[in-house]
């Protein structure tokens, strides 16, 4: 079947791309002596065998031992030579697919392309992958002189067809567009005398190279229509013209005559068919042209199923297309070949309608049919009907059959990997209920044993994974919805704490019960209640809202005339020495203040102004009240149960809570003098305004402003 044989190329892809990377791997210790690289090459089937990873291993390390091999063409017999030239072309596969562009490198791979003497099999070798050197490094530009070899070996008629043969893919491959290129491709093409292969891989590079100039254009569709040129060239050109993507009416008209012919080569058709598809061309002409030889049984089964698929890039939203293809598929009497490509065909533009996918069910489920075709619809079922449960079970019966054909299991059982793959894609936007309903689905095809083990392991690690893919979201839906509860039970806790600040003036009983309770306001406050309430400005000014009368008390401002103390009183600061008006010099409660001054001058009517003018909260005290602390006299003026909690209202006090006012000191004792002091400067942020007479006064501290109120002088 192709398929495998595409899969086959693709893996050897995948080998060239995975060879670096072995090379790195540390599970591997081997010595890359000439010796053991010679005889692990000799023993090389490709790189998933031990030998492959045995020269993976060594990397760089194995580049000089590989150059050494390769320029060795010793052999004393055939079969020594023999030997020889598959050890060499092997060491040329392994050294181009190392990390390394070194111009050591490129000029071993130079003399091996240029030294017509050697091997064709090693020269080909190189021809062929060199490349893979620099599509490994990421690398976009390729060396001249290498460009320039493959251009003198592919110009060279002396030389060997397949060596030219592959220089002409070479060039193809790399994309090589120069004038220089183009034009040695299109002499080589137009000689009808050249060999056939050489100028069938030389349409092939056009197409690659994707030069659509009108010259190439016209010297593809000069091939095409010479029904006396070699059928591989014309097929080639065709196939070209495909890959151009050329969708003038003129190319399309060329190729829709060349398919209609049946006197053609069937090859031929075959590709101009397959072209149209590429390029396409999704006019009604082209459309019913393709639906008229799909239709005829009588055609040949090559053109037909290239036709098939051509249909399969064109037909998509056209339900004659579709039908006609279910018509091929369902058709047991018709070539199998067709019906296959028919299947796969449906999988580009059945767009999972229930029609198709039955269709495809059927076809699978019947081990009477051809086991091509079977395969075929496996595979096609990979990417339509994603959501239907019936697919997989259908695909896992199939797979779970030990009696059913082994490659018709095969292909169920990678549409089953590709399918969970896609599965695994769109996890992220399926519910946990539907990925529970999705393992219990492909479970069964842990149970089988004898399937292909790659396949086997796929799909358990598929499966495997959707499972971890469950536990995550069950984790990350666990997460979310403790998320979800904890912020809705800190919201509700901030909504209850934030109703009582609101009821904190007018109630007694909430200010006692969770205010000013140490044990209720740490517990059922959390951490962060006792923190607010210290550090948030309004709240530490809300605290202490319903004691603003009794903390003025002693002020006695109900019978305080603001006219009766002198605003341009004169007052000097103690340490600049400079003189002001007492309004200007002090005009606010700001910082820690000692005004000090003889009797009457008005410290104590000054004092009461200060108070009543300002805008937060103030307690006013006499000094002698403070005998037994200031915290003990603030305490007085509040409620007793203020007084179970004495440490947070010495922090709010320390943060600023209220400003406080000390009138007298001179009239106390010096122990409480000295406490008053202390408790000024461990409370520094606090601010903090107090009078005394002449007669006592503190020594003058960084944070205490001291000013001497002076006699107003009259003019």
């Amino acid at each position: 079947m192709d398929i495998k044989k595409n899969i086959n190329f693709f893996a050897l892809i995948l080998l060239g791309c995975l060879f670096p990377l072995l090379s790195a791997s540390p599970g591997w210790t081997q010595t890359c002596t000439e010796t053991e690289i010679r005889a692990n090459l000799l023993k090389l089937k490709d790189f998933y065998d031990p030998s492959g990873r045995k020269i993976a291993q060594c990397g760089k390390d194995a580049i000089q031992p590989l150059i050494s091999i390769i320029q060795n063409k010793q052999g004393n017999t055939t079969a020594q030579r023999f030997t020889a030239t598959e050890v060499r072309g092997n060491a040329v596969w392994a050294l181009t697919r190392i990390y390394d562009d070194s111009p050591e490198v490129i000029n071993v791979l130079l003399g091996v392309i240029e030294d017509k003497q050697d091997d064709k099999w090693v020269r080909e070798a190189a021809i062929r992958n060199w490349n893979n050197i620099f599509i490994l490094n990421q690398n976009e530009e390729r060396p001249p002189e290498m460009v320039k070899a493959l251009l003198a070996v592919f110009k060279d008629k002396q030389d060997d067809s397949s060596v030219r043969s592959s220089a002409a893919s070479a060039l193809g491959n790399i994309g090589e567009g120069s004038p220089e290129v183009v034009q040695d491709l299109l002499a080589v093409l137009n000689d009808k005398q050249d060999d056939s292969w050489v100028r069938g891989d030389t349409a092939s590079a056009l197409g690659r190279i994707n030069e659509g100039s009108p010259e190439v254009v016209q010297a593809l569709l000069a091939v095409l229509n010479d029904k006396q040129d070699d059928a591989d060239v014309r097929d080639n050109a065709a196939s070209a013209l495909g890959d151009i993507g050329e969708d003038s009416p003129e190319v399309v008209q060329d190729l829709l005559a060349v398919l209609n012919d049946k006197q053609d080569d069937a090859e031929v058709r075959g590709d101009a068919a397959g072209a149209l598809g590429r390029i396409g061309e999704d006019s009604p002409e082209v459309v019913q042209a393709l639906l008229a030889v799909l239709n005829d049984k009588q055609d040949d089964s090559w053109v037909r199923r290239n036709v098939a698929s051509a249909l399969g890039n064109i037909g998509e939203g056209k339900p004659e297309v579709v039908q006609a293809l279910l018509a091929v598929l369902n058709d047991k009497q018709d070539d199998s070949e067709v019906r296959s490509s028919a299947a796969l065909a449906l999988e580009d533009i059945g767009e999972g309608s229930p029609e198709v996918v039955q269709a495809l069910l059927k076809v699978l489920n019947d081990k009477q049919d051809d086991a091509d075709v079977r395969s075929y619809a496996a595979l096609a079922l990979e990417d339509i009907g994603e959501g239907l449960p019936e697919v997989v079970n259908a695909l896992l019966g199939v797979v779970g059959d030990k009696q059913d054909d082994s490659e018709v299991r095969h292909y169920a059982a990678s549409s089953l990997t590709i399918k969970l793959s896609y599965l695994l894609a769109e996890t992220d936007n399926l519910s946990i209920q539907e990925l529970e309903q999705w393992i219990e689905l492909y479970k069964p095809g842990l149970a089988v044993e004898d399937i292909d083990e790659i396949r086997r392991d796929n799909l358990r690690r598929n499966i495997n994974n959707l499972e971890r893919r469950l536990q995550q979201k069950k984790e990350s839906q666990k997460n979310r919805l403790l998320l979800q509860i904890t912020g809705l039970a800190i919201l509700l806790h901030v909504l209850f704490w934030t109703g009582l600040i609101f009821l904190y003036p007018k109630s007694p009983q909430v200010r006692a019960t969770f205010f000013w309770n140490p044990k209720v306001r740490k517990i059922v406050g959390l951490w962060y209640v006792g923190l607010a309430l210290t550090w948030v400005p309004f709240l530490r000014e809300r605290l202490f809202e319903p004691f603003r009368e009794s903390l003025l008390s002693d002020a006695d401002l109900e019978n305080f005339n603001p006219q009766t103390y002198f605003a341009k009183s004169p007052v000097q600061h103690e340490a600049s020495g400079e003189i002001q008006p007492l309004n200007k010099a002090i005009p606010e409660i700001n910082g820690q203040i000692l005004l000090v001054g003889e009797s009457g001058l008005g410290k104590s009517m000054f004092l009461r102004h200060l108070v009543q003018s300002s805008e937060g909260i103030v307690v006013y005290l006499p000094a002698h009240q403070c005998d037994a602390g200031v915290i003990a006299a603030i305490q007085e003026k509040l409620d007793d149960y203020v007084k179970q909690d004495p440490y947070f209202l010495q922090s709010l006090i320390y943060h600023c809570a209220i400003d406080i006012c000390i009138d007298g000191l001179n009239e106390v004792t010096p122990d409480t003098q000295a406490n008053l002091i202390k408790f000024v400067e461990s409370n520094f942020k606090t601010n903090i305004m107090m009078t005394t007479q002449p007669n006592w006064t503190p020594l003058p501290t960084e944070m205490l402003k001291i000013y001497t109120l002076k006699p107003l002088k009259y003019e």
